[in-house]
């Protein structure tokens, strides 16, 4: 294998990764940057769907994808996406918090 090739497979590995496990380590190493902020954009409707990815990896995601974004470019669909998993975050600790 060429370095070219090597890198190559690696990048479909990450990806095939993330598309089956929603390895979260392996979206971060993949290069290509529109790929990760689609995959971010995608989660939220992907979590309504099949229920596979969980909080966390939506908020490393997200942070992730806005690392990655020019400003402007699907930044703001992140930021909301955050603010919705923060406001579901908050309401399930109240929901959760022990009676005093």
């Amino acid at each position: 294998f060429d370095l070219e090739t090597h890198n190559s497979l690696l990048e479909k590995c990450n990806k095939k990764l993330w598309e089956n496990d929603r390895d979260i380590q392996a979206l971060k190493r993949v290069m290509d940057d529109k790929y990760v902020i689609d995959a971010a954009l995608k989660l939220e409707m992907t979590v309504k769907m099949d229920r596979k990815v969980d909080l966390d990896c939506i908020k490393e995601a997200c942070r992730e994808a806005i690392k990655r974004s020019e400003a402007g470019k699907g930044t703001n669909c992140l930021q909301q996406q955050l603010h919705r998993l923060g406001t579901y975050l908050t309401l399930g600790n109240c929901v959760r918090a022990p009676k005093t």
